[in-house]
């Protein structure tokens, strides 16, 4: 099983207040090597009509002494959970799920905004306290 990051219970109420249920927790990816969990598989309706999947990685990025190796593990595990559902040929989005003040830390690094836009990492952002999604950046 997963270790549950801090901060999944918020995000997930913020991400059923927008309209997602949660279909899977964790949602498992087999590969040919290994089988992979990512945190979420959740379930929307868009505009009233179109029926969305997406997965979700959550990270709370809540300890400042250790941000940088969780930097770390968020983008090795979100490229390599990409790869994973591309090589199976499945057509789901991949977000990782992050709280607005650790959004706004990473931000200000400019080196951070290179390596995220750069390697194409969607991300939800969501406030915490009022556990309601801010953002969707693609």
């Amino acid at each position: 099983m997963t270790a549950i990051d801090a901060c999944e219970p918020q995000i997930i109420r913020a991400l059923e207040k927008d309209g997602w249920r949660v279909q899977y927790k964790p949602f498992r990816i087999r590969t040919t090597a290994r089988e992979i969990l990512a945190d979420l598989m959740l379930q929307g309706i868009i505009d009233h009509e179109v029926e969305q999947i997406v997965v979700v990685e959550v990270k709370c990025f809540s300890n400042p002494q250790s941000e940088l190796a969780e930097i770390y593990t968020a983008v090795g595990q979100y490229l390599y959970y990409r790869g994973a559902i591309i090589a199976k040929q499945l057509a789901l989005p991949l977000y990782l799920g992050i709280p607005a003040p650790a959004y706004d830390r990473l931000m200000a690094d400019p080196a951070l905004q290179v390596v995220f836009t750069e390697s194409h990492i969607s991300m939800i952002v969501v406030d915490l306290e009022k556990e309601e999604v801010i953002t969707w950046i693609h």
